[in-house]
């Protein structure tokens, strides 16, 4: 696994506005999703291509295993890629593939890894960097981490290349994205002056502020913890909202609606409150899979969706069939189980053989919740060990 800056360029964007989250998460760790394993099976395909000279088809089928998920390069997944790779080797410069750029000089231990550098003949330099999600789309204009990149570049290279301008590319294939935003070298170290190192000195203070909001938290590992945030979502919420419900809240008066302003106003917070309240949910459920009690809540089987066991059989089944045509039920895989439950019936053999409702996976809800709780074992795990 590789190494990361404790005043990383990927987390730039959080620890320069809220100094005091680098200490606090330190003590907390999230393991990567499959999105996350998605990214880095591209930036292996990419930095592939780019090294060997190779197009990403060349990788069609292949099946690599990041983070014990296996991610299979499909056609889609080659073509995203393969518009990365295209980009890139249309700048003019000479090209570096995932190069460490330290910026050390100017941040303790800081350096980070860039996608893609290309250093121009005449002093541009392109830092590129690959976004492989399909959520928000990024900008490269002030991008932090881009600049730290940047910074990079001109620590180590600024010696050797007249490094005088930057274009800065944040290249998000998935989402049809290229955003690039140029900076002088000038420009460059004077953010250093005026943003950068007051941020640095700012995180090494004995007792480093928080500064809770939007950008700065919502990736933010140790939000379900953090004392700041939970007081100015609280205050938010009793300056903006009302709860009959809880008594801590104060209770809405008069009888006149919200109006557009009203509306306008609350808007800006409820992205935060969110995100807030759904990692606290993620942190309840995970103790209580480890056999914790969270009080006033239990784990519950969750709600699934039917599938078909075996598609093969099924649609030979199908073709046999009376009364209706097979394209009808089996256009070029079969029809979902809800149509064809219209189209055969309830209760016809075909579902009671083909469709199957797997068990859902635990849920953390209301202690009030009907459905039947389930019982966590913490010794589980011990006991199996011990046989």
């Amino acid at each position: 696994m590789a190494a990361h800056a404790r005043l990383s360029a990927s987390g730039a964007h959080r620890w320069m506005a809220c100094p005091a989250s680098v200490d606090l998460e330190a003590d907390y760790h999230t393991e990567p999703g499959e999105a996350a394993a998605e990214g880095t099976a591209a930036h292996f395909v990419a930095e592939t291509c780019l090294k060997e000279d190779r197009e990403a088809i060349s990788c069609l089928g292949q099946v690599i295993e990041v983070d014990g998920y296996k991610i299979k390069i499909t056609e889609d997944f080659a073509d995203f890629v393969q518009q990365y790779v295209d980009y890139v080797r249309s700048l003019p410069g000479s090209l570096l593939v995932e190069q460490r750029v330290p910026f050390d000089d100017y941040v303790p231990g800081g350096f980070g890894t860039a996608d893609a550098v290309v250093l121009g003949d005449d002093g541009h330099v392109y830092v590129v960097d690959l976004k492989f999600g399909r959520g928000v789309n990024v900008s490269a204009e002030n991008n932090k981490q881009a600049m730290l990149y940047a910074l990079g570049v001109y620590q180590t290279f600024s010696i050797l290349y007249d490094v005088e301008h930057f274009t800065l590319v944040i290249h998000q294939p998935r989402i049809d994205g290229v955003s690039e935003w140029q900076i002088s070298a000038e420009e460059l170290l004077a953010w250093v002056n005026t943003e950068l190192l007051p941020a640095v000195e700012a995180v090494e203070q004995d007792s480093p502020i928080f500064n809770p909001g939007d950008d700065q938290c919502k990736f933010c590992k140790a939000k379900a913890a953090c004392p700041a945030l939970a007081q100015f979502v609280l205050e938010t919420a009793r300056a903006e909202f009302a709860s009959s419900e809880t008594e801590s809240l104060p209770v809405v008066s008069g009888r006149e609606p919200l109006t557009l302003e009203d509306i306008a106003g609350l808007l800006p917070h409820t992205s935060l409150i969110k995100d807030w309240a759904d990692s606290l949910w993620a942190r309840a459920q995970e103790a209580a899979l480890k056999g914790e009690t969270i009080p006033g809540h239990k784990l519950v089987i969750g709600q699934t969706r039917r599938r078909w066991t075996d598609e093969e059989d099924l649609a030979a089944a199908l073709k046999k069939v009376r009364g209706h045509k097979v394209d009808d039920l089996l256009p070029r895989s079969p029809l979902p189980i809800g149509k064809m439950e219209k189209m055969l019936g309830k209760d016809h053999k075909i579902l009671a053989e083909y469709a199957v409702a797997p068990e859902g996976a635990p849920k953390l809800v209301p202690e009030t919740d009907k459905r039947d709780a389930i019982v966590i074992d913490p010794l589980a795990g011990f006991k199996e060990l011990a046989a």
